[in-house]
């Protein structure tokens, strides 16, 4: 198709992640990201590890493209790092998807998570330690349970299943992984 003689090219600016920390109200709330609807942000607590950073502001730049669920969200921050030049957002998203079927794995047999983890590599070990750190420096307590009920609540009214979701991307990660077979 030719172009037009009256186009004139605008280039593409896709914002960036905002990187939060203001009083460390966002990790007191235990959240690591928001997207903010009405301006448009996507904005990154920038309280954890430089891995976590780098997941969560592929995941909340997911939710400005309009990706609303969790779980998607989630595999599509992996998708995105996963596929990236740079070393480093792919370990990032491997690392963060290692977390997430760790997890899911703890839940469903702890023994087997055991022998899985002891054979993770010393190199993430510290990675690992530091973003629970974070978690543990603030802790649990009301606020954090406040955050999480208004956080499910909002997702509810959205027509998802709430913050079960986040987990959910193990099945798709599952799904991916199997099918690239």
């Amino acid at each position: 198709v030719p172009t037009p003689s009256w186009y004139i090219p605008v280039p593409l600016r896709i914002p960036a992640a905002k990187s939060v920390n203001a009083l460390n109200i966002l990790s007191r709330l235990g959240i690591t990201g928001i997207y903010t609807y009405y301006t448009g942000e996507a904005n990154v607590n920038t309280d954890y590890p430089d891995y976590d950073i780098a997941f969560t502001a592929a995941h909340e730049l997911s939710h400005q493209r309009g990706i609303l669920p969790e779980n998607e969200a989630n595999f599509s921050a992996y998708l995105i790092c996963s596929s990236s030049d740079d070393i480093f957002l792919r370990y990032s998203g491997a690392l963060y998807m290692y977390e997430y079927i760790a997890s899911a794995l703890y839940r469903a047999d702890p023994e087997r998570y055991a022998a899985v983890a002891s054979d993770l590599t010393e190199l993430v070990r510290p990675d690992i330690a530091a973003s629970r750190a974070v978690t543990e420096k603030y802790g649990d307590g009301l606020l954090r349970d406040i955050s999480h009920f208004v956080n499910d609540l909002f997702l509810k009214s959205n027509g998802t299943a709430g913050t079960v979701t986040y987990g959910m991307v193990v099945e798709l990660a599952v799904a991916y992984i199997t099918d690239r077979k």
